[in-house]
């Protein structure tokens, strides 16, 4: 099922029964991860046609089309984030308490009245911070344990 053999990314075990749902979504988190983006949304829809209540891959449709290193977010990209976003966040049940922390988090991401005044890097470090604190709350983790994975 995985055609591009990128492997297994993340482990992320996602809320879905369907196995090819979790293929897809584990092969789009591949793609993004590598910058990927458009690929990526590719196999994060594919991941819903499979189960279209999987709302982790919404997730990653919002992150793919987000601002990152090598692109900005222009308002076409913004639109497609945020309506991705909100058919995440209206999904809403069924979701592992990670999967909410992560969609919850593109809440802040793509903030544009006070975050739109920042600088890119400044808007994805304070992103980073509430991402970070999300995930942590979710696992159970301490700051102090997630160190070694986490710099501050």
């Amino acid at each position: 099922m995985n055609r591009y053999r990128t492997g297994q990314c993340s482990g992320l075990a996602v809320s879905t029964q369907v196995p090819t749902a979790q293929v897809w979504f584990d092969q789009g988190l591949a793609q993004l991860f590598g910058f990927a983006h458009e690929d990526a949304i590719r196999s994060f829809q594919i991941a819903l046609q499979a189960d279209p209540g999987l709302a982790i891959a919404n997730w990653g449709i919002s992150y793919a089309y987000g601002p990152n290193i090598n692109l900005g977010m222009d308002a076409w990209r913004a639109t497609r984030a945020n309506e991705a976003l909100a058919r995440a966040l209206a999904q809403g049940g069924g979701v592992s308490p990670l999967e909410r922390a992560l969609i919850d988090s593109l809440t802040v991401r793509f903030s544009t009245v006070l975050l739109s005044r920042l600088p890119v890097a400044a808007r994805l470090s304070a992103w980073g911070s509430r991402v970070m604190a999300l995930v942590l709350k979710a696992s159970g983790t301490t700051r102090s344990r997630a160190a070694a994975w986490w710099p501050s």
